[in-house]
């Protein structure tokens, strides 16, 4: 099974129709099952659209399974609910492990998914606007910093900076930056600002930034931010 997530956490960047579509057909020719993770397909920023997998390719739907939830793009984040799209005979073997696993959602939590989903969007195309000037904010800031190198996040609410210049360097205490985990314990012990080493997402040497917060709480971690890492030597 070939899982991919589009707009995608960590990095913000989204599969144009040109990269999916030879995606589908290696998946088609070797019969590869793929598992589109949807969450984020309202979060795209620009000229960037967000493409499904089976909407580009119908013919790919035997062996298509779209996962999405309501989490994000209408901010109902820790009440969990999500839903999925697939073939009915995966969907009864979904239910089956299901069942043995959790019995349903809160009954206010569903209400709330089928007035998210029916009602009007102007909420969430609100908070894309939003969201799309601190992802410029974020961007021009990292892009100042010295040292840091950063590619445009064209969807989601991240940017994933390259930070190994800093791998290496040393604190003002004498502790050596050996990984981006160590210069997020020290962004986190120094700036008081929290960020999440790329190690996790097999990318060492990045960092990932979430720009969904307050304005001047984001400035002010940026700024933070910059300022210890050019106290690195």
């Amino acid at each position: 099974m070939l899982i991919m997530t589009s707009p995608s956490n960590p990095t913000g960047m989204v599969y144009t129709a040109a990269e999916l579509k030879p995606l589908i057909e290696i998946c088609k020719k070797h019969k590869i099952f793929m598992l589109s993770d949807e969450i984020y397909e309202y979060m795209v920023y620009g000229d960037t659209e967000f493409v499904s997998p089976v909407t580009l390719d119908p013919s790919i739907k035997p062996m298509a399974l779209i996962a999405n939830g309501l989490s994000k793009s209408f901010a109902m984040t820790g009440w969990r609910v999500g839903f999925a799209a697939a073939p009915k005979e995966i969907v009864k073997a979904m239910e089956v492990w299901q069942s043995q696993s959790l019995t349903h959602i809160t009954s206010f939590v569903q209400y709330a998914a089928i007035e998210a989903l029916d009602g009007s969007r102007d909420f969430v195309h609100m908070m894309r606007d939003q969201l799309n000037k601190q992802r410029q904010i974020c961007l021009n800031a990292l892009r100042d910093m010295s040292g840091v190198t950063c590619s445009e996040p064209h969807g989601a609410f991240y940017c994933f900076p390259n930070v190994s210049a800093f791998v290496g360097k040393t604190d003002s205490d004498g502790n050596k930056m050996t990984s981006s985990q160590d210069i997020c314990t020290y962004l986190l012990t120094k700036a008081h600002v929290a960020t999440v080493p790329g190690e996790g997402f097999g990318a060492p040497g990045f960092l990932r930034i979430s720009y969904a917060c307050d304005v001047q709480k984001l400035q002010t971690g940026l700024q933070r931010i910059a300022k210890a890492l050019q106290n690195l030597k």
